[in-house]
């Protein structure tokens, strides 16, 4: 949507927009809308509308940006494109949100935001929420189940919807807590008063993550258990997972199209060795980074692609397998101190509404601390691309 008249510095625009959803009757689970009788979820992107120039939606492909006369992308990697700070155009898209959800009187309405009011009318269930401040600019809205348990980090409030209150529910719970707690200590603050953990139906992802919501795949979260030789549970380290995107992607890793996942994908991955080794010990810790290797060795294996740095990894193997097994090396050679204390600086200088950061601004905070020996280490690590020490160990 393009406004007829640009708005001026100062000014205010009211946008009143309907928008209707009618559910395939062909394909009813569809990623990322879905309305049936046990589960909906609507997502405001791509429903609701947009103002003016979209950068997400640009061209990329070359020949086509030249049929249309459109100047080329600066398509350079992270690596290149940010060994600066501040060379970029970058800015959040947030905003603070306010819903009114109603769905019918056996489910509970759910939104981003603290819980407002909650009455009943007609048959069906209502609720008005609002945030404390601007959030990530990624709304959603769901009816679930009314069937949840509810757990308290600080004074933020934890609620876990599921079909059943089973122990796998406890689990989650237990991994929302877990990570909650030490992201708030080492870390930053989570800017909410409410986070939402919801078993979703098999719709593709086992997980996802959205601002104060996260959901998990029933099958793997909620019905699967590990194997008695697994050495770590799966379903602890994917909430874990999911909950560090509340910081990393939500909070950090936004705002810097041009980047890669490195902020949101493998420092999530970081926060998952430091959380089993806190919960289960150092063997489950070691358990996973073997996990990860095995899967980092197949898939280079099947791949004929050349190896990129990790801050500039797009393959999912590197961003998440990979990324395991280069934080489990530094978690080694420097240990945990010096890397939150990196991200906590991060926070400091980038958090909303300061410059957003970028994956290199975090490997400057990193070798700030350092000697050159370590910092060579974390050059090898982060922007390197020989991969051979990862394989052989």
């Amino acid at each position: 949507m393009t406004l007829a008249e640009a708005i001026k510095p100062g000014d205010n625009l009211q946008l009143s927009t309907r928008v209707t959803f009618k559910q395939p009757q062909h394909w009813p689970a569809v990623m990322h809308q879905l309305v049936k009788p046990s589960f909906s979820y609507l997502r405001g992107i791509p429903i609701l509308p947009t103002i003016g120039f979209q950068p997400q939606y640009r061209l990329r492909n070359k020949a086509l940006r030249q049929e249309y006369g459109l100047a080329p992308l600066n398509l350079a990697k992270p690596s290149a494109l940010f060994a600066k700070p501040q060379t970029f155009q970058a800015h959040y898209d947030w905003a603070s949100m306010h819903s009114v959800v109603s769905t019918n009187g056996q489910q509970v309405p759910l939104a981003q935001g603290d819980l407002v009011k909650q009455w009943h009318k007609n048959g069906r269930n209502y609720r008005e929420y609002q945030s404390k401040g601007p959030i990530r600019n990624a709304s959603v809205w769901f009816s679930v189940p009314n069937n949840s348990i509810k757990g308290q980090s600080g004074s933020t409030l934890l609620e876990v919807f599921s079909p059943e209150n089973s122990q796998a529910a406890e689990l989650n719970m237990q991994a929302m807590e877990d990570t909650l707690n030490w992201m708030t200590t080492h870390i930053a603050p989570y800017r909410g008063s409410m986070l939402s953990l919801i078993a979703m139906p098999d719709i593709g992802p086992t997980g996802y993550a959205l601002p104060q919501m996260i959901m998990i795949n029933h099958n793997v979260g909620f019905r699967a258990e590990p194997a008695p030789e697994a050495g770590f549970d799966q379903r602890y380290r994917r909430a874990v997972h999911e909950t560090a995107h509340q910081w990393f992607g939500h909070d950090l890793g936004n705002g810097v199209l041009e980047d890669s996942a490195f902020l949101i994908e493998s420092l999530a991955k970081y926060v998952e060795l430091v959380m089993i080794e806190q919960r289960y010990g150092i063997d489950a810790m070691h358990a996973l980074v073997d996990y990860e290797r095995q899967r980092y060795k197949v898939a280079v294996m099947r791949s004929a692609a050349q190896t990129p740095s990790l801050v500039d990894a797009v393959e999912s193997y590197d961003i998440y397998s990979r990324a395991t097994l280069v934080f489990a090396i530094l978690r080694q050679k420097l240990g945990d101190e010096l890397i939150s204390q990196a991200l906590h600086l991060l926070w400091q200088q980038h958090a909303y509404p300061l410059t957003p950061a970028t994956s290199m601004d975090f490997v400057r905070m990193l070798k700030a601390q350092l000697n050159a020996e370590q910092q060579a280490l974390v050059d090898s690590l982060f922007i390197g691309t020989d991969n051979k020490a990862l394989l052989e160990q």
